[in-house]
């Protein structure tokens, strides 16, 4: 990432608008040494709004002679390293010029494309690009226009993809950021070392807020149109999974009467224990539990019930890898991934039979020869894909539902300390000693035998060494961290 024997003498931030890089640049400002100059070559203004000059340039001057520019800029910049956001439709020469100067740190952000187009719109439309104060918030929601969308996206995922290309030409290393990141002040310590600043920062200021938070049913009035029109495996991710960091305060629920606090993991047991919650209460199954919109309110409801247990559960990753292959990864789930299915097939031979097929059920998959070893071999192909995508190496985000379940338990113990960390195996035991350790004497654990996933084929079916050896591959540390043996069948189904 960082390039060797060579000195940086600015840096450079490439994305698209709404993608957070305000954010990232004020916190960036916080770092002693580093020195963030707005968008230097947006073609209306130098640097912010308003502002038509700098480093004794104008705007012309500036759009005449741009790496002139640059340079001033980088002489006058004192003892600080000088930096700047580019956009994909700014000066396309200051691209070329940056891209190819190894005396240039690079940081590319990125934000989920559906994300930024709504937070564009909704910018456009209250005309409030920052603000400083939550008070100050304009909220509207908008209009989801398909063609549009189409539109914007393409031209998004061109700028990146040639960013990209031109980066691996030049032999330039870049370091990759998305929005989540930009929350991460673990993060953000390693870019500044990046750019060569050795004092890391404990936490932030908060100079800006985030506009527009809330899921995107709140900011779209056709919401279930822009749902028809693109799946919901696409928009489902950026409701879901990319709002916070892993083990995020989102995570968190607890039951409505009873001291006890559950952090879920994407991919567990969540629908069994959200209903053993409820049964608590007496109260429907699938009635919502207590969330929490900040940390004082959960500081506020833990101060007033001074004997409660934060808990989590752990899918062995063998049973937690099967149950994403077969809800989402195959067509049929009622939020599956096609594009992340096509390519599987497309990219990485992955052996399954057309969508139209799996839909017509278990004959029709057993007329196309489709049988529990075939479907063993293409969980493989899985597998190994999650292998390439937990390394970067795909063209996809990591799903929450597959990303490692210690990166969850450890962003929950930043929220809060957890009481206890179960595998699903002895579900009922940490129910029973949650139990003692609250003094709920009445609890009945029967909801968490219940919701038992119903498979294409069982997993006992398609289970053998080389599945448990792909997984280890793949969630080692997870093994290690939770003490998971080899996969076994449950007794009870």
């Amino acid at each position: 990432m960082t390039e060797t024997g060579t000195a940086p003498r600015y840096f450079v931030i490439y994305g698209v608008m709404r993608t957070g890089s305000n954010l990232l640049e004020r916190k960036l400002a916080q770092f002693d040494g580093i020195a963030c100059h707005g968008e230097l070559f947006n073609a209306a203004f130098i640097g912010s709004a308003n502002r038509d000059r700098f480093v004794g340039m104008t705007v012309a001057e500036r759009d005449t002679d741009p790496i002139r520019f640059l340079e001033r800029m980088v002489e006058r910049s004192d003892r600080d390293l000088p930096g700047f956001r580019l956009f994909h439709d700014h000066d396309p020469r200051v691209l070329a010029h940056t891209i190819a100067d190894p005396t240039c740190r690079k940081i590319v952000l990125r934000r989920p494309v559906l994300e930024s187009y709504v937070s564009l719109k909704i910018a456009r439309k209250t005309d409030q690009w920052l603000i400083g104060n939550v008070r100050a918030r304009r909220s509207a929601k908008v209009v989801f226009d398909a063609a549009e969308f189409a539109a914007y996206r393409a031209a998004t995922e061109r700028f990146y993809a040639d960013l990209k290309r031109r980066l691996q030409v030049s032999g330039q290393g870049a370091f990759d950021l998305t929005y989540d990141d930009v929350q991460s002040v673990e993060v953000l310590n390693g870019l500044a070392r990046y750019l060569g600043c050795d004092t890391p920062l404990e936490g932030f200021e908060d100079t800006i807020q985030r506009q527009n938070p809330g899921p995107l049913s709140e900011k779209v009035e056709n919401y279930d149109e822009m749902v028809a029109a693109l799946g919901a495996a696409q928009v489902e991710p950026v409701l879901e999974e990319t709002s916070g960091p892993l083990g995020g305060l989102k995570h968190f629920s607890a039951s409505l009467t009873r001291p006890i606090l559950y952090a879920a993991i994407p991919g567990g047991p969540n629908r069994a224990v959200r209903h053993w919650l409820n049964a608590m209460d007496d109260t429907d199954p699938e009635s919502p539990l207590t969330r929490f919109e900040n940390r004082k309110a959960l500081s506020d409801w833990q101060v007033e019930r001074p004997d409660h247990a934060t808990f989590t559960i752990v899918r062995h990753p063998v049973a937690r890898a099967y149950d994403v292959f077969e809800r989402r990864i195959l067509p049929g789930g009622a939020r599956d991934f096609p594009v992340v299915r096509a390519y599987l097939r497309d990219v990485r031979g992955m052996q399954v039979p057309d969508d139209a097929v799996f839909a017509a059920g278990a004959e029709a998959l057993s007329a196309a020869g489709y049988d529990a070893a075939a479907h063993g071999a293409a969980f493989g192909v899985f597998l190994d894909y999650l292998r390439a995508n937990l390394n970067g190496q795909t063209p996809h985000r990591i799903d929450g539902r597959w990303a490692p379940q210690h990166r969850f338990v450890e962003g929950f113990s930043r929220v809060t300390p957890l009481t206890l960390v179960e595998q699903e195996e002895r579900v009922v035991k940490a129910a029973a000693y949650l139990r003692t350790a609250t003094g709920q004497d009445d609890i009945r654990n029967a909801a968490l035998r219940n919701g038992r996933a119903a498979y294409r084929f069982p997993l006992a079916e398609i289970w053998s060494e080389n599945v448990e050896a792909l997984t280890r591959a793949v969630y080692g540390r997870d093994y290690l961290a939770f003490g998971f043996r080899t996969w076994q069948p449950d007794p009870e189904g």
